[in-house]
């Protein structure tokens, strides 16, 4: 994730600034997937940030330009990739953060796998690329469709687009996993060992994250499961309101379902990783009894 950058929106649109952030990030291995940063350096004051880059770190981006802070986020307020200006907290930001905190989770529990030293190549390796995938769709959700569209909104659209293809994959790794397991004949508590404990903590974090996206959902979109009749989400109810695909300022009309499918996957994915990483270790899981 990028450094505490505020982005500066007055040249937003600045190729030559994108491509100085592209290269910044390829040196300081920043994880920039692809050959084009899906967001500009600074999407949103302590989205994407991180507190504790040091003085080295300060001095060499103060030394190509780009400050560390720039007090433009000191009044509460923060930018999406397409410039709209939001309170710090707003449903997307909320959701950003959670996704942040997810991905800074899986990362300490990968620490945890190299360092118990029971990774086989099914794991680690791929809760790295997990991580991409969450970068990727936090800056999807970073990125709601405006009303006034164009071809600059439009290439930012395909950029944070989310692709079914991580769902899919996600379910053959859950597959190739459980195939590895011993049957489930109880409940388990997370436990396991620190590595299987710490996938556990992200299970529950991802959890959280899909519920924050849900949150973003404009409502009408659950009529149909909710029935016409219910006095909630009804065409006669006053509180849902005109049966319309736009949202206020809190919501996000153009959320794809594919990110939401990649989390409601990835939180039984780290459940069976979790499971994995306990037999990997040698540590018996520990299962719920009833007092």
């Amino acid at each position: 994730f990028f450094p505490r950058f505020e982005f500066d929106m007055a040249s937003r649109n600045s190729g030559a600034m994108l491509r100085r952030a592209a290269a910044g990030a390829a040196r300081h291995g920043w994880g920039w997937v692809g050959t084009a940063p899906a967001l500009p350096p600074r999407i949103s004051e302590g989205v994407f940030g991180s507190a504790g880059w040091d003085a080295t770190h300060a001095s060499s981006l103060s030394a190509r330009g780009m400050k560390i802070y720039t007090r433009t986020g000191d009044k509460g307020r923060s930018s999406l990739f397409n410039g709209a200006r939001r309170r710090k907290d707003d449903a997307i930001f909320d959701c950003l953060g959670a996704i942040d905190e997810l991905n800074s989770q899986i990362g300490l529990a990968k620490e945890h796998i190299l360092e118990a030293a029971i990774d086989d190549g099914l794991v680690a390796g791929r809760l790295d690329q997990i991580q991409c995938r969450l970068f990727d769709i936090a800056s999807h959700v970073a990125t709601p469709p405006t009303s006034e569209g164009g071809e600059e909104e439009a290439a930012r659209l395909v950029r944070t687009a989310v692709d079914p293809a991580w769902v899919t994959e996600l379910e053959g790794w859950i597959d190739a996993l459980d195939k590895t397991l011993p049957p489930l004949k109880n409940f388990i508590l997370p436990s396991g060992g620190v590595p299987s404990a710490a996938l556990h903590v992200s299970r529950t974090i991802c959890r959280r994250a899909e519920r924050s996206l849900v949150s973003l959902t404009p409502a009408p979109s659950d009529t149909p499961e909710a029935g016409p009749s219910s006095p909630e989400v009804g065409p006669a109810s006053p509180e849902a309101g005109p049966a319309s695909p736009e949202v206020g300022p809190a919501g996000h009309a153009g959320l794809d379902p594919a990110a939401g499918a990649f989390l409601n996957r990835l939180s039984d994915y780290l459940f069976v990783a979790a499971r994995y990483s306990a037999m990997q270790s040698g540590v018996k899981e520990s299962i719920w009894r009833k007092p």
